[in-house]
């Protein structure tokens, strides 16, 4: 998967990662399997929805980690199991990641209304370089110890997300089902048509002779990201939502 607006951004996390003597890479203790599938889940969800891969690269690019906690949690109640979901919570709450929130909340919080107004009018016009020179403008004040933690914890996300994959049974299905398959399927759902769409990923599932509980497992995830999305409008403004 692509992300547009990521490569600038990790490149400034790893220089002031290397600066403070820790390793973005670091893998965090808590990733175990369940967070790394559910990202990788994400990730496939991006892969198959234009509207998932904008918000993905909207906030790679201004890295504001409130914001982020809350696309990945939104995300993780779309396309995760009950496991992957609870264990994805746990992550965003362990050290670093619940202190970096914090701080990129009392960012926010103090956003002036010209600044919140300036923001929802780069957001109306998805201009997104602004955006994120201004989120970086205003990390770059706090103080060093605080940038650290920003630093630290931007990094571990993103690299979990970069270095997840799906289970092997969602490889096999992702590589099998034809670029014809998902064009039709994207119709079916500007169509509003949930049977014929829920046909086609189930003659899919069946040529692979899965397991019932594999094939549960991707019918799901499956149905879950072309039938929520049918409805999907232009992704609304966080700062708004989150400063009124």
């Amino acid at each position: 998967m692509r992300l547009s607006h990521t490569a600038l951004f990790l490149l400034h996390v790893a220089s002031g990662a290397i600066a403070s003597g820790r390793s973005p890479s670091e893998p965090a203790t808590e990733r175990n399997g369940a967070v790394a599938a559910c990202f990788a889940k994400i990730r496939v969800a991006a892969s198959l929805q234009p509207e998932v891969r904008l918000q993905m690269d909207r906030l790679a690019s201004i890295a504001a980690l409130d914001q982020i906690a809350v696309f990945v949690q939104s995300k993780a109640l779309e396309f995760c199991s009950h496991k992957e979901r609870d264990a994805t919570k746990s992550f965003l709450g362990s050290s670093p990641h619940a202190e970096a929130i914090e701080i990129a909340d009392r960012v926010v919080l103090n956003f002036t209304n010209g600044e919140k107004d300036l923001l929802n009018v780069w957001s109306n016009l998805n201009d997104t370089e602004s955006e994120r020179r201004f989120f970086l403008s205003k990390f770059n004040q706090l103080p060093e110890a605080n940038q650290t933690t920003l630093r630290e914890s931007f990094g571990q996300i993103f690299n979990a997300f970069l270095t997840s994959s799906p289970p092997p049974h969602f490889m096999r299905f992702l590589t099998s089902i034809s670029p014809k398959d998902l064009l039709r399927l994207a119709r079916l759902e500007e169509e509003l048509k949930d049977d014929e769409m829920k046909a086609i990923i189930n003659e899919n599932i069946h040529r692979l002779k899965l397991t019932e509980a594999e094939s549960a497992q991707i019918r799901q995830f499956m149905y879950g990201v072309f039938h929520t999305y049918v409805s999907l409008r232009p992704r609304h403004n966080l700062i708004a939502q989150t400063t009124a």
